[in-house]
């Protein structure tokens, strides 16, 4: 509402500037605030499509930033495909369960032995585990 206010008065023949200023300081207070509440959401989940596809609208609509609402664009998709796509190694329903409920943001997720056999090898993980460190397949991760 503060854009609109703005860019409205601004059409008038004679506009105050006073008033323009006082508009101008409201609007960059709040972007102020958005950029901050967008840095601790981030901070605590950075992978979260729906997140990034609002921040992405309110920067092209909002602040008429398309190059970097288009990159934020970009990520709300890739996030939301690897949400899609995740894939886990187990058989076991319910383990795949115990996993699914801790990653379903697209946040990396690994499963390690705890058994003394098999001590610090790897059970499950899903794609986006393998992404971050590189690997195309979870096969060349599980061991």
């Amino acid at each position: 509402m503060l854009h609109f206010e703005f860019w409205n008065h601004l059409q008038d023949d004679s506009p105050d500037l006073v008033r323009l200023s006082v508009q101008g300081a409201k609007i960059n207070q709040s972007i102020m605030g958005v950029e901050d509440h967008w840095k601790k959401l981030s901070r605590m989940s950075s992978n979260a499509p729906k997140a990034l596809k609002l921040y992405a609208t309110y920067l092209i609509e909002v602040l008429n930033d398309k190059e970097t609402g288009n990159e934020q664009m970009v990520k709300a998709k890739e996030a939301a495909n690897l949400r899609v796509n995740f894939e886990f190694n187990s058989g076991a329903a319910n383990q795949d369960s115990d996993v699914n409920s801790y990653a379903q943001d697209g946040t990396p997720c690994i499963y390690i032995s705890g058994e003394q056999e098999r001590l610090g090898i790897i059970n499950q993980c899903n794609m986006s585990l393998c992404k971050i460190f590189g690997y195309t397949k979870k096969e060349d991760v599980i061991g």
